[in-house]
């Protein structure tokens, strides 16, 4: 199945959770790779750093939904490696 800019994430990842529901609904592929999640910089990191470390990519995206943002979704930049980690899973789904 192709991935598309515009694609919801949860259309190639079912599962997919962010803190409020609708913005896990809402996001979109491109949203993953321009860091407007509403998430803090480097939210999540300790998910992937010191390494090694026992998270697995399932683990890490799970736990996207116990991150409380810091703004609202698609107001403001902020880096997270995290959403590389979900845009990779979404690019190799099924």
């Amino acid at each position: 199945r192709s991935l598309r800019w515009d694609d919801p994430v949860q259309r190639h990842l079912p599962g997919f959770r962010m803190h409020d529901a609708w913005v896990g609904q809402q996001m979109q592929v491109r949203d993953l790779l321009i860091h407007n999640s509403g998430l803090g910089l480097g939210a999540g990191d300790l998910m992937l750093w010191p390494e090694p470390n026992a998270f697995t990519r399932a683990d890490i995206i799970a736990g996207l939904a116990h991150l409380t943002p810091v703004s609202s979704f698609r107001s403001h930049y902020a880096y997270d490696n995290l959403m590389y980690v979900v845009a990779a899973a979404a690019a190799t789904s099924p």
